[in-house]
């Protein structure tokens, strides 16, 4: 950071002293033409002057910065479109037992636990608050049978 400093510092003063010296021989001198051509060509060198200093070893260093950047931004992108995914499919899958349990008429509360696997599949369900015996039955049959999470793996609250 502090080289693009002092290449925008040479290349305002090199402006500078451009923009004096092209003044003082005045419109209508004979060497005016001389001078700009002179001065354009310290312009031109103090611009491309540093392009001169890079080595390729610099580039080497540079690019392989920019790739491991654009790596982790990448990664960073897909772990969060990832998490996305998974919540998606933890809060679909629970208003999908929510109203199956509202169809029966029981007011429950889910909460839902996916696997690891980049599938994001339901594992697990917590289902708290009041349902009869035989609501509770037939809304675990239905999450077993239609979600794929067995009875083994349904943990029922109240």
């Amino acid at each position: 950071m502090q080289s693009l400093g002092q290449f925008v510092l040479c290349v305002v003063g090199a402006a500078l002293i451009y923009s004096i010296l092209s003044q003082i021989p005045g419109v209508k001198s004979k060497h005016a033409g001389l001078i700009k051509v002179i001065c354009g060509v310290f312009m031109i060198l103090c611009v491309a002057a540093p392009a001169a200093n890079l080595s390729l070893t610099d580039w080497d260093k540079w690019e392989l910065s920019f790739s491991a950047d654009a790596n982790a931004a990448a990664q960073e992108g897909l772990h969060q479109v990832n998490e996305q995914y998974k919540q998606v499919i933890m809060e679909q899958t629970r208003a999908y037992i929510l109203d199956k349990a509202k169809s029966l008429g029981s007011d429950v509360e889910v909460s839902v636990v996916l696997d690891d696997s980049a599938l994001c599949v339901p594992q697990f369900v917590t289902i708290s608050g009041s349902i009869s015996p035989y609501d509770k039955q037939l809304l675990s049959a239905w999450i077993a049978d239609n979600i794929g999470i067995s009875k083994e793996d349904q943990k029922w609250i109240g």
